[in-house]
């Protein structure tokens, strides 16, 4: 029987939003169960689905490119499987778009190296905001008093990409290390200036190594002198990065196919 593998591009919004990224990946385990499409398992005592996801959300972040690429024990129309999925996704998760890729071609998991956001940064002068950093997408901390507009973060946001080294303090698991977050700053600018948040665009680096969307905001919040009231954060785009081009999954998936037609023929020759 013929196995086939899909790459799906999933919308994750609202209240779906505060869904772990384990969480999510069982969400879409009991999705593929339920729509009745034949999911290829893993081998071993514990088997579990072989589906990988490109790039794990923070919490609280939105999504229109959360990616997943997914085996099937056999073919089947790529298209029916998107209606059937969104027939039985909760709401707030949709498949968007969907395109089959050659069995064997590398995971989207593995190619990522840079994804593209959009923030919405509430900042307020020092000793304004709450003392505390706000989880991302979490509610407004109270503050006094109008934060800066778009004009001054852009100007914050030239005067960062000009530096050749931004140092960036990482606690993790107990352990704190500076890193120079400036090499994972691939580009940023003012997208929207409006109400009490200015709206950032900013290409990060991911996969290893990486840049979160949090820790941009806070080194755009400490370059200015400000404190972050509030973060909204919204996945826009994942990229393989080539030597510095960056390269989107539904090329990945072309080119794919052209290696493995490629492959066949020389095959062929042989």
């Amino acid at each position: 029987m013929t196995r086939q593998v899909l790459r799906l591009r999933l919308e994750k919004s609202g209240d779906a939003r505060f869904i772990s990224h384990l969480d999510f990946m069982r969400t879409l385990t009991h999705a593929f169960v339920r729509a009745g499409l034949p999911v290829a398992l893993t081998q071993g005592f514990h088997p579990h689905p072989r589906f990988s996801l490109a790039l794990a959300l923070p919490l609280g972040a939105s999504s229109e490119a959360e990616y997943a690429d997914v085996e099937l024990e056999r073919t089947v129309d790529a298209m029916h499987a998107a209606r059937e999925l969104n027939r039985v996704l909760p709401p707030g998760i949709r498949v968007r778009k969907v395109q089959e890729i050659p069995v064997g071609a590398p995971p989207l998991q593995s190619q990522v190296g840079a994804a593209r956001w959009l923030l919405d940064l509430e900042l307020a002068e020092k000793g304004t905001a709450a003392s505390e950093a706000p989880p991302v997408g979490g509610a407004p901390a109270a503050g006094e008093g109008p934060g800066p507009g778009g004009g001054e973060v852009g100007e914050v946001l030239t005067r960062m990409l000009a530096q050749p080294h931004l140092p960036l303090v990482r606690e993790k698991q107990g352990k704190v290390r500076t890193l120079d977050a400036r090499p994972l700053i691939r580009s940023a600018r003012v997208r929207e200036d409006g109400g009490p948040s200015v709206r950032v665009e900013a290409v990060l680096a991911a996969g290893n190594p990486s840049l979160r969307a949090a820790e941009f905001a806070r080194l755009v919040a400490e370059t200015g002198g400000w404190e972050l009231r509030h973060l909204r954060v919204h996945l826009l785009e994942v990229y393989a990065d080539r030597d510095g081009e960056l390269v989107d999954p539904a090329r990945l998936g072309e080119e794919a196919w052209r290696d493995y037609h490629r492959n066949r023929k020389l095959g062929f020759e042989e």
